[in-house]
Protein backbone atom coordinates (compact mmCIF):
# COMPACT_ATOMS: atom_id res chain seq x y z
CA UNK A 1 0.00 0.00 0.00
CA UNK A 2 1.39 3.75 -1.10
CA UNK A 3 2.19 5.56 2.16
CA UNK A 4 0.38 8.54 0.78
CA UNK A 5 -3.13 5.86 0.39
CA UNK A 6 -5.90 7.20 3.61
CA UNK A 7 -8.17 4.12 5.04
CA UNK A 8 -11.71 5.22 5.92
CA UNK A 9 -11.95 9.39 6.88
CA UNK A 10 -9.62 11.65 6.83
CA UNK A 11 -8.65 13.22 9.67
CA UNK A 12 -10.61 15.89 11.93
CA UNK A 13 -9.41 19.03 10.93
CA UNK A 14 -8.28 18.49 6.81
CA UNK A 15 -10.66 20.28 4.97
CA UNK A 16 -13.24 21.01 7.81
CA UNK A 17 -14.72 24.30 9.35
CA UNK A 18 -14.66 24.81 13.10
CA UNK A 19 -18.52 23.27 13.66
CA UNK A 20 -17.66 20.02 12.00
CA UNK A 21 -14.28 19.56 13.98
CA UNK A 22 -16.58 20.11 17.08
CA UNK A 23 -19.62 17.92 15.85
CA UNK A 24 -16.99 14.81 15.28
CA UNK A 25 -15.31 15.60 18.72
CA UNK A 26 -18.46 15.53 20.59
CA UNK A 27 -19.36 12.31 18.52
CA UNK A 28 -16.17 10.71 19.39
CA UNK A 29 -16.94 10.98 23.20
CA UNK A 30 -20.30 10.24 23.12
CA UNK A 31 -19.09 6.58 21.30
CA UNK A 32 -16.52 6.64 24.00
CA UNK A 33 -19.15 7.25 26.98
CA UNK A 34 -21.54 4.98 25.31
CA UNK A 35 -19.09 2.32 24.93
CA UNK A 36 -17.98 1.95 28.59
CA UNK A 37 -21.48 1.94 29.59
CA UNK A 38 -22.00 -0.96 27.83
CA UNK A 39 -18.79 -2.46 29.25
CA UNK A 40 -16.94 -3.04 26.15
CA UNK A 41 -13.78 -2.26 25.27
CA UNK A 42 -12.28 -0.38 21.98
CA UNK A 43 -11.28 -3.59 20.91
CA UNK A 44 -14.31 -5.41 21.34
CA UNK A 45 -16.15 -2.73 19.64
CA UNK A 46 -14.06 -2.76 16.64
CA UNK A 47 -14.69 -6.63 16.01
CA UNK A 48 -17.95 -5.89 16.57
CA UNK A 49 -17.72 -3.46 13.30
CA UNK A 50 -15.01 -4.91 11.52
CA UNK A 51 -12.46 -2.19 12.20
CA UNK A 52 -8.94 -1.92 13.97
CA UNK A 53 -9.14 -1.02 17.69
CA UNK A 54 -7.03 2.13 16.57
CA UNK A 55 -9.25 3.38 14.40
CA UNK A 56 -12.13 3.16 17.30
CA UNK A 57 -9.41 5.19 19.18
CA UNK A 58 -9.08 8.04 16.03
CA UNK A 59 -12.89 8.22 16.42
CA UNK A 60 -13.21 8.42 19.96
CA UNK A 61 -10.70 10.92 20.27
CA UNK A 62 -12.17 13.20 17.40
CA UNK A 63 -8.89 12.72 15.34
CA UNK A 64 -10.91 11.02 12.06
CA UNK A 65 -14.44 11.33 10.96
CA UNK A 66 -16.71 8.36 11.56
CA UNK A 67 -18.12 7.66 8.37
CA UNK A 68 -21.39 8.35 7.51
CA UNK A 69 -22.34 4.70 6.70
CA UNK A 70 -20.80 3.54 10.01
CA UNK A 71 -23.06 5.94 11.78
CA UNK A 72 -25.96 2.61 11.88
CA UNK A 73 -23.90 0.09 12.85
CA UNK A 74 -22.03 1.70 15.74
CA UNK A 75 -25.85 3.04 17.02
CA UNK A 76 -26.65 -0.84 16.67
CA UNK A 77 -23.38 -1.93 18.19
CA UNK A 78 -24.17 0.57 21.52
CA UNK A 79 -28.18 -0.22 21.36
CA UNK A 80 -28.92 3.62 20.68
CA UNK A 81 -31.26 5.28 18.08
CA UNK A 82 -29.08 7.41 15.46
CA UNK A 83 -30.43 10.29 16.96
CA UNK A 84 -29.06 9.44 20.25
CA UNK A 85 -25.59 8.90 18.68
CA UNK A 86 -25.43 11.74 17.36
CA UNK A 87 -26.48 14.05 19.65
CA UNK A 88 -29.75 15.12 18.71
CA UNK A 89 -32.81 15.34 21.07
CA UNK A 90 -35.97 12.72 19.70
CA UNK A 91 -38.34 15.13 18.25
CA UNK A 92 -41.66 14.78 20.61
CA UNK A 93 -44.57 12.70 19.16
CA UNK A 94 -46.96 14.21 17.06
CA UNK A 95 -50.34 15.18 19.46
CA UNK A 96 -53.81 15.70 17.57
CA UNK A 97 -56.22 13.64 15.85
CA UNK A 98 -55.24 11.96 12.59
CA UNK A 99 -57.30 12.06 9.85
CA UNK A 100 -59.61 9.60 8.35
CA UNK A 101 -59.03 8.66 5.15
CA UNK A 102 -62.46 9.87 4.23
CA UNK A 103 -61.14 13.67 5.72
CA UNK A 104 -58.03 12.92 3.81
CA UNK A 105 -60.41 12.69 0.56
CA UNK A 106 -62.18 16.13 0.93
CA UNK A 107 -59.15 17.48 0.59
CA UNK A 108 -59.68 16.80 -3.46
CA UNK A 109 -63.49 17.01 -3.26
CA UNK A 110 -63.07 20.56 -5.41
CA UNK A 111 -61.30 18.86 -8.62
CA UNK A 112 -63.24 16.95 -10.32
CA UNK A 113 -63.43 13.58 -10.96
CA UNK A 114 -62.10 11.37 -13.62
CA UNK A 115 -64.89 9.94 -15.77
CA UNK A 116 -63.19 6.87 -16.72
CA UNK A 117 -59.83 5.56 -16.92
CA UNK A 118 -59.88 5.75 -20.84
CA UNK A 119 -60.29 9.30 -20.32
CA UNK A 120 -56.46 9.38 -19.24
CA UNK A 121 -55.17 7.67 -21.73
CA UNK A 122 -53.31 8.89 -25.24
CA UNK A 123 -54.75 8.13 -28.22
CA UNK A 124 -52.55 7.60 -31.56
CA UNK A 125 -53.50 8.19 -34.69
Amino acid sequence: MHSSTLIGAPPVGWLMTHDEKAFFRELGARIAALRKEHGLTQTQLAETLDLTQQMVVSYEVGRRRVPVSLLPAIAEALAVSLEQLIGQKAAPAKRGRRRSSSSRSSVFSGYPAPSSASSWRCSTP
